[in-house]
């Protein structure tokens, strides 16, 4: 509360994520914040896991809006990963992550982008972690601030050369299209794999390395984003109902058997 990052000019502490070890650590710390800010006790800092049931959802709909409380979400790997909450601005490492892969990601909670956070034309440029136990120095100092190229202002690439030539987070989204990537339209392609890109889909970064093709395709990957996880309904899908129709988009499009 003191040495995280503002907002409303400084008088409010910016979207915070806290990494707690499980759900009773979560919910301890969410007693020691109550009980240290009792004024704020209850709606500012809110306790967001799998335990918290159907009001999760409802819990991280608010933590995504910039003005909303909860401003401060207390998760155990509920949020490590997938949340899009570009105002967030303050992580807090709270448990040991052991897996490198799962750490960057959990870091990525902070990266996105976001325009006028701070005021017209004051745009998050960076966030804060705190990191009290050890994470950072566990997997050791990145070295890319060593290599010359990577601190140019395109890195190892150029300008215009096509999304399918920029190295991206390797995970489920491009897993699932290295395995039907030789059986469906471009236009499916691309939404399987760049819908989790909202810098790029939703607020325009990374033009510049996109080629006419990137540019064309992406209307379709704006098109699906709101459907693509059903999370973003308040009510869960029926999948007995469902399980037809999919089933005959699954027999039109791919083989009976695929290599995973």
């Amino acid at each position: 509360m003191q040495n995280g990052v503002k907002v409303e000019g400084g008088d409010r502490l910016g979207k915070s994520i806290i990494f707690a070890k499980n759900e009773g650590h979560a919910k301890f710390i969410e007693q020691r914040f109550n009980a240290a800010y009792p004024a704020l006790a209850g709606h500012f800092a809110r306790v967001i896991t799998h335990q918290t049931g159907a009001y999760a959802q409802t819990l991280i709909d608010d933590f995504s809006k910039k003005n909303s409380v909860p401003h401060i979400a207390i998760s155990v790997d509920m949020l490590d990963t997938g949340i899009d909450v570009p105002e967030v601005v303050n992580l807090v490492f709270f448990k040991q992550v052991r897996s490198k892969t799962k750490f960057w990601q959990m870091v990525g909670r902070g990266t996105r982008l976001c325009r006028d956070l701070f005021g017209p034309g004051q745009d998050k440029e960076f966030f804060l972690i705190f990191d009290y136990c050890q994470n950072i120095e566990f997997f050791g100092a990145n070295p890319d601030t060593k290599i010359p190229v990577y601190q140019t202002e395109y890195g190892i690439y150029e300008p215009g050369c096509g999304l399918d030539k920029v190295h991206l987070s390797w995970g489920h989204d491009e897993y699932i299209y290295h395995v039907v990537k030789d059986y469906l339209p471009p236009e499916a392609l691309y939404m399987l794999r760049y819908h989790s890109f909202y810098p790029a889909h939703r607020d325009g970064e990374y033009d510049y390395l996109m080629n006419e093709q990137d540019r064309k395709m992406f209307q379709w990957v704006r098109a699906f984003n709101p459907y693509d996880l059903y999370t973003k309904s308040h009510e869960r899908p029926n999948q007995k109902e469902l399980r037809p129709f999919y089933d005959e988009l699954i027999a039109e499009y791919l083989p009976p058997t695929l290599r995973w």
